[in-house]
């Protein structure tokens, strides 16, 4: 979803240490937080997130959900 926002890469965390590292740099630098707040705002990125085909999160939210629930 962040890629398809156009957010830059380290936004994208692949590990909790990653993730935390971007949670604290946006708590940490305003400027950059307010940066790309903006970027959202003005590019109507937004949008992206419901061409194609919207439905493909929900099917895969869902293979999660069937997945674990055999594994309980």
């Amino acid at each position: 979803l962040f890629k398809r926002l156009g957010l830059p890469k380290w936004t994208i965390a692949k590990s909790v240490e990653k993730y935390i590292e971007a949670a604290v740099r946006l708590a940490d630098i305003h400027e950059e937080r307010f940066k790309l707040q903006k970027q959202l705002i003005s590019s109507n990125n937004l949008n992206k997130l419901y061409e194609g085909r919207p439905e493909i999160l929900g099917e895969e939210i869902l293979k999660i959900l069937t997945k674990t629930s055999t594994l309980i």
